[in-house]
C-alpha cells in the first residue's frame, strides 16, 4: 500500500487532491503537541482518536481497537505520539478500514468525505486574536439561535456545573463578578477548548467582554444576573471568534458543539445525568437547520 508523501501528485482539475499535503498539516497542526524531546509536534493517542471521532471514522469500538493498531504501528520510533510523515503514512491504513475499494480509491474516499471538511475549518489558533468590525458584528446567523434554542437542554446542564450559585441570600457585586469568571475558565478548560483552540489572552478578552456587559448587582439582589440565557450568548460569541471571525453562525456554532461534546466535562455530565443529552440536534434535524433560508 503506498503512503502519502508530500511529493505526491494530483490531478489539476481537483482543487483539494493538489492542496492536500499543505491542508493536511494545517489540520495536523491543530491535533498535535509540540514536544521538545524530539523537537517536532507529535500526534498523540487521545488526540489522534479525537481526530479520527471529528473526521467520522471511528464509529464503533471495532474500529477503535483496529486504529489503535495501526497508531502504535506508526509510532514504533517515537515513543508516545505520531509525526507528520508518519500521519501521513497511516492514512491509506485508515481508509482502508472504511472503503473496501482499490488503495487509491479508497485513500481518495478518505479524503473527499471525511477530511475535506476539516481541512477547510479556519485554523483557531490564527484567529484567537481577531477582532471584528462593527458591519461584521452585526451580520446574524438566523440558524445560530435555532441550534442554540435545541441545545438549550445541555446548556443548561453545563451551567449548572460550572455556575453552583447559592440561591439564596444577596451577594455582593464583586463576589457574583468573581464567580461569573471562575465559572467561564472552568468551561473553557474542562471543556476542551482553552487553550486547545482558544489562546489564554483570547479567553481572557471574551471573559473580559461578559463580564463588562454585566451590570453591577446591588448587594440584595436574591439570584445570580448570570443566567443560562446568557450564558448561551456567552457561547455563540465564543464560537464566532474561534471559527468564523466574528458573528456565530450555525456552522461555527456545530463546531463548537461537536468539540465540546467529546470533551471530559460533556463525559462527565452525560455519566451524571445518564441519558441522553447532546448540544448539537440529531443528525436529520441538524440538516434542516442548516440547509434552512438565511
Amino acid at each position: 500500500m503506498q503512503p502519502i508523501s508530500e511529493e505526491m501528485s494530483y490531478t489539476e482539475k481537483d482543487d483539494f487532491a493538489r492542496r492536500i499535503p499543505k491542508k493536511l498539516r494545517v489540520l495536523f497542526s491543530q491535533y498535535a503537541d509540540y514536544d521538545p524531546r524530539s523537537g517536532q509536534d507529535l500526534l498523540r493517542p487521545t488526540r489522534f482518536h479525537k481526530l479520527m471521532l471529528d473526521a467520522a471514522v471511528e464509529s464503533s469500538l471495532s474500529l477503535k481497537q483496529k486504529l489503535d493498531l495501526i497508531f502504535t504501528s506508526m509510532c514504533r520510533s517515537n515513543a508516545g505520539g505520531m509525526p507528520f510523515k508518519s500521519f501521513l503514512d497511516a492514512l491509506p491504513a485508515v481508509a482502508k478500514l472504511l472503503y473496501p475499494l482499490p488503495d487509491a480509491e479508497a485513500l481518495q474516499e478518505l479524503l473527499r468525505r471525511n477530511l475535506a471538511d476539516l481541512c477547510d475549518r479556519p485554523d483557531a489558533r490564527e484567529l484567537s486574536s481577531y477582532s471584528p468590525s462593527p458591519k461584521q458584528a452585526e451580520k446574524a446567523d438566523p440558524r445560530a439561535a435555532k441550534i442554540l434554542i435545541r441545545a438549550e437542554d445541555a446548556i443548561g446542564e453545563i451551567f449548572r456545573d460550572c455556575f453552583p450559585w447559592p440561591r439564596t441570600g444577596g451577594q455582593p457585586s464583586a463576589v457574583v463578578r468573581n464567580r461569573i469568571a471562575k465559572g467561564l475558565t472552568k468551561v473553557l478548560a474542562n471543556f476542551d477548548i482553552c487553550p486547545s483552540v482558544l489562546s489564554k489572552g483570547a479567553a481572557n478578552r471574551l471573559i473580559g467582554g461578559a463580564l463588562g456587559e454585566e451590570e453591577p448587582a446591588p448587594e440584595e439582589t436574591k439570584s445570580p444576573s448570570f443566567t443560562p440565557k446568557k450564558f448561551s450568548q456567552f457561547l455563540a460569541k465564543l464560537a464566532g471568534e474561534i471559527y468564523s471571525k466574528g458573528a456565530a453562525t450555525a456552522e461555527s456554532l456545530c463546531y463548537l458543539f461537536e468539540r465540546m461534546e467529546g470533551s471530559p466535562g460533556f463525559v462527565a455530565i452525560r455519566r451524571r445525568l445518564k441519558r441522553p443529552v447532546g448540544l448539537l440536534p440529531p443528525g436529520p434535524d441538524l440538516a434542516k437547520v442548516l440547509h434552512s433560508a438565511l
